[in-house]
């Protein structure tokens, strides 16, 4: 399943704020909020005593339009207004607001307000995650969700904020917000945040609160309905990963972690607290994959704040430490960076790409592949580059000197630079502030064997490998450490080397003390980098990436099904990237020679030619479908198959003789973007088979002796195994 929690970063240019973040500015504006919130009418009241900064220029502040601005009186802050400008949403998912100004430049202001905030949750994303969907605001009888594009509390510029917070609620009603919650009863909250925050949450229901404190660190646990042994899982989960990355990276920064039940799906992650879907949160391997993702958000982006200027760089950090490491602990880091090229080349093109600087949160898949998976890749290369040591003290350090500042790659790139003694002007340049990958080729090769007993002794080297690389993107060569494995003659372990390439095409003389039998070419996949068709399988993502897809649909199945399809075929060409186009068998004599192509149902006529392209993976027989060994049902089984062609063209076959799954298919299928195979049961299909089509060829493996076989590589500690 792709990952699919989403952080919760709004980039304010899109709504009705007139902010930026071109200055990374550490000056912390403190609230002061005293809020009754009556969620039957959607109605919020606050006073707002704040503090401004020192050595600060403040005159103006900007509220939601929906919330009204008591009258000044004479109470001792109150702003002295001298204009009101209205200021109308700049899109559809963001609120109109009011700009007051005032005169002096106070040091504190107190003013109250009121109004009601409701909005509608957004369209459903079906590229993503499972119907998840947001708000920007809304006060109602299931819940509370208030966050900075609410626009709840006055805004001043972009200055980070730190906030005590008390909250009358409605009878067996709780809240949650950033810090530390300081009393709690039936009737009133109060939460304590010291520290600098981007933004300010308010959120509430009538949730069942479970807590357990360990190491000074509470645990808590808000659900809309008892559920003791989930809450106990949750807070068992919770403590773990606190731990093991407080050992990793630093002392956890927040007094508290909470996993808080939404009333509508998400995956939302915010500073020492992250809000699931009921159905996400109750997803058992949520608690492996996705939750520690947001957990660990709490050291980078809410612990380390992220200056925007030079891009987002958070997720692809939090993603390397969070779902890359999970994935290494259990020996299939190789497996998991595979998948991230695999998405690059199946998402990103010329039109599409962007430099790590310009990314700030995901929209679509290609911004993924960039956002998360090529800055994911960064870091792993840094990580090769300066060795698990330097690497793991070098976060410590960010970690430590950034610690509620915001950060930017050049203060990253500083603390790396320090910590290692190394220069990495060049590394930061071509990877944040370039788009696109470096492609790689082998142009030549040769073994020589070393005659001259001069010059065999003075080096150990009795055979030499001549190795020229090519480059062959179109702009200019990137500075490369490409990773070689040896197999030689009577060794069962790979000799490992790093290649460091620094031009488009370079010569490489590798000396070694015996013969080499055959070598890999960044075989564990450790370099970012467009991959060739044949390191990856066809799968699920080509079918929704590509930039043309065909679906062909079987005009002889019956009407019911026939009606389904079609109905798959609308959905899929209006939610998915890639211009789409749907087709009739009869109505087409020849495929299309350029994009991805969907063959849907049994009755299909292009169903043969399917199968003569994937015969050597699947076993067809008159009953059954055997798939990985496994035999399917095709009564009972709705079956989805890839296969590459000739001209390389990814070619996926979708069938079931079960009408009334397609609409399930239709919705889930988009889920299941990295595999090559599925197979699914019953009305609401569930997965009961999928994997990966095996790949052993590469273009960048030789075998120098035809006979000989791959030797063992050495596995690579995961970080946790290399922290002193």
């Amino acid at each position: 399943m792709q990952h699919f929690f989403k952080r919760l970063l709004v980039v304010f240019s899109s709504l009705s704020l007139s902010i930026t973040f071109a200055s990374a500015s550490t000056k912390v504006v403190h609230h002061q909020l005293s809020v009754t919130l009556k969620p039957s009418s959607g109605y919020i009241h606050v006073i707002d005593t704040i503090t401004l900064p020192e050595n600060g220029n403040y005159q103006r502040f900007i509220l939601n339009n929906k919330l009204s601005l008591k009258p000044a009186t004479t109470t001792t802050h109150s702003p002295n207004i001298t204009s009101v400008k209205e200021l109308p949403a700049k899109s559809a998912r963001s609120f109109a607001t009011k700009e007051y100004s005032f005169t002096g430049n106070p040091k504190k202001l107190k003013i109250e307000y009121s109004g009601n905030i409701i909005s509608e949750l957004s369209n459903k994303s079906e590229e993503f995650s499972l119907n998840m969907r947001d708000s920007v605001g809304i006060i109602s009888l299931q819940g509370v969700y208030l966050t900075r594009a609410s626009i709840w509390y006055p805004v001043f510029n972009d200055e980070l904020v730190s906030f005590e917070l008390d909250i009358k609620l409605p009878e067996n009603w709780h809240s949650v917000s950033q810090g530390t919650r300081n009393n709690s009863n039936k009737n009133l909250d109060i939460w304590l945040e010291t520290q600098p925050q981007d933004e300010i949450y308010l959120l509430a229901s009538a949730y069942q609160v479970y807590s357990q404190k360990k190491n000074n660190i509470e645990a808590l646990v808000f659900l809309n309905n008892k559920d003791d042994r989930l809450a106990k899982t949750y807070i068992e989960t919770t403590f773990h990963y606190i731990s093991m990355y407080s050992d990793l990276i630093g002392e956890y920064p927040y007094s508290k972690f909470a996993m808080v039940e939404n009333f509508w799906e998400t995956g939302f992650g915010m500073p020492s607290f992250t809000l699931l879907g009921p159905r996400v949160l109750r997803f058992p391997f949520i608690l492996y994959t996705s939750y520690p993702h947001e957990i660990l958000h709490n050291w980078w982006a809410n612990g380390v704040l992220v200056d925007y200027k030079q891009g987002n760089w958070s997720e692809g950090l939090t993603s390397y430490l969070a779902d890359h490491l999970l994935k290494e602990q259990r020996g299939q880091g190789h497996q998991y960076r595979r998948d991230v090229l695999q998405k690059y080349n199946d998402y990103v093109d010329e039109s599409t790409d962007i430099a790590l600087s310009q990314f700030f949160s995901r929209h679509n898949s290609a911004l993924e592949a960039v956002g998360y998976g090529k800055t994911l890749m960064i870091f792993h290369m840094l990580r090769i580059k300066l060795g698990d040591k330097l690497f793991i003290q070098s976060l410590r350090n960010l970690y430590q000197q950034q610690l509620f500042k915001k950060t930017s790659y050049t203060d990253i790139k500083k603390v790396f630079e320090k910590t290692s003694s190394l220069d990495l002007s060049v590394f930061f340049e071509q990877w944040i502030l370039r788009p696109g990958a470096p492609s790689l080729a082998i142009k030549d090769y040769s073994v020589e064997a070393i005659n001259k007993p001069e010059i065999s002794n003075q080096q150990n080297s009795r055979y030499t490998l001549n190795l020229t690389l090519l480059q062959q993107q179109k702009s200019a060569a990137y500075e490369l450490d490409i990773p070689i494995a040896l197999s030689i003659n009577n060794q069962t372990i790979a000799e490992q080397r790093i290649l460091e390439m620094r031009t488009k095409e370079q010569t490489f003389n590798i000396h070694l003390a015996h013969k080499p039998l055959n070598f890999k070419i960044d075989s564990q996949f450790d370099v970012f980098r467009q991959l060739e068709s044949t390191e990856i399988p066809p799968a699920l993502s080509q079918g929704f990436g590509s930039a043309q897809v065909a679906i062909v649909l079987p005009n002889n199945s019956s009407r019911t099904l026939l009606n389904r399809y079609q109905d798959l075929a609308t959905k899929w060409s209006q939610t998915q990237a890639g211009k789409w186009s749907v087709h009739l068998d009869s109505e087409i004599n020849i495929l299309p020679k350029n994009g991805a192509i969907w063959i849907v149902g049994w009755k299909n006529k292009y169903v043969k030619y399917f199968m003569s392209l994937i015969e050597k993976n699947v076993e067809w027989g008159q009953k059954n479908i055997t798939i990985a060994g496994k035999p399917h049902d095709k009564n009972k089984h709705s079956m989805i198959l890839s296969a590459r062609n000739s001209n390389n063209q990814t070619i996926l076959w979708l069938a079931t003789t079960n009408s009334e799954a397609i609409p399930g298919l239709t919705r889930k299928l988009p889920h299941y973007r990295k595999y090559s195979y599925l197979a699914f049961t019953g009305d609401d299909p569930t997965n009961v088979t999928k994997g990966q089509w095996d790949t052993n060829a590469s273009p960048l493996i030789r075998m120098l002796d035809a006979k000989s076989t791959f030797s063992k590589l050495v596995p690579r500690n995961d970080l946790t195994k290399s922290t002193d």
